[in-house]
């Protein structure tokens, strides 16, 4: 049963994969541009949700 399990989640992860892939050449991104507009999300996302702030003192440059 845990063998199936494993496999199952590393098809999983294949597929999702897969369709970042698939959207990520579609809108002509590389890995490093795809990263760094993830990257940029994501602690936009933590400032709104007041998850981080250490990041306030770059916004005041």
């Amino acid at each position: 049963m845990q063998h199936e399990e494993i496999s199952s989640g590393k098809h999983l992860a294949r597929e999702v994969g897969g369709i970042i892939a698939i959207r990520r050449k579609a809108k002509g991104l590389t890995h490093a541009q795809l990263f760094e507009q993830m990257a940029i999300e994501k602690t936009m996302s933590r400032l709104e949700t007041g998850i981080s702030h250490h990041h306030w003192h770059a916004l005041n440059k």
